[in-house]
């Protein structure tokens, strides 16, 4: 409950990663739509969805999400769906393509778009899982999931710079080249151990406390429930 409320809410637009242990779960929240990016892991009666991030969702108040992405079929990501739908039914499940035989009138990652003055969300050409480009107070962010190397490669060079990246395999994986020039794009990761080839670059960590990015027309600030300094609850007490 504290982390929760350290987080504060407003009406601002954001990114908000949920901290669901190894898994994945993020909310895009922008003044045309809330989208959920993944549920969170499942595992041995742990529901990251039920102990996580429907609470989270309450205390911000958020009481509708239009869009559910289900990235790919692994427990890690989407384990947490069937709490998530039944608390909000009407969402739209936008869903990868070995996903989509097991949910009705759901939407395949690769033809799902969207646009508006203030947002614009168009898919990566990506087939290990769904991915996006969201473009938000011209700040451009990719929602991604699990990339294979060549894939990112791909990625990499033919899209342009991006300024937020929810990094490929929740950034325990090697084999992810980060471009020179990246040094103020900010990284995402979600996992145990970040791995070590990536640990000099502008990478945050979800898995030891949530994140949340407030997108603005003159910012990208980025809290996180992990750091220190501003969680002071979080700070080794001192010997007097």
């Amino acid at each position: 409950l504290l982390l929760l409320n350290s987080l504060r809410t407003d009406k601002n637009e954001y990114l908000y990663i949920f901290p669901v242990g190894q898994g994945l779960s993020a909310l895009l929240k922008s003044n045309d739509k809330t989208l959920l990016f993944d549920t969170g892991t499942y595992f041995r009666g742990y529901d990251s969805a039920r102990t996580t991030i429907l609470p989270t969702l309450k205390s911000m108040n958020i009481h509708q999400l239009d869009n559910i992405v289900l990235s790919h079929d692994n427990q890690q990501h989407i384990g947490g769906t069937r709490t998530i739908r039944k608390a909000f039914p009407s969402a739209e499940m936008i869903v990868h393509k070995d996903l989509q035989h097991m949910i009705d009138n759901s939407i395949l990652c690769k033809n799902y778009s969207y646009e508006s003055s203030g947002l614009i969300i168009q898919p990566l050409p990506m087939q290990t899982s769904c991915a996006f480009n969201i473009t938000m107070q011209d700040k451009v962010i990719w929602l991604i999931a699990n990339l294979s190397p060549n894939e990112w490669n791909k990625l990499i060079r033919d899209e342009p710079k991006p300024n937020v990246v929810l990094f490929p395999n929740k950034g325990r994986s090697k084999g992810f080249k980060i471009p020179t020039d990246w040094d103020d794009v900010i990284l995402i990761g979600s996992t145990k151990i970040i791995h070590s080839d990536y640990s000099h670059h502008n990478i945050h960590n979800a898995y030891y406390g949530a994140i949340k990015l407030e997108i603005s027309a003159d910012k990208l600030s980025v809290e996180s429930a992990s750091d220190k300094e501003i969680f002071w609850w979080a700070r080794p007490i001192e010997a007097i």
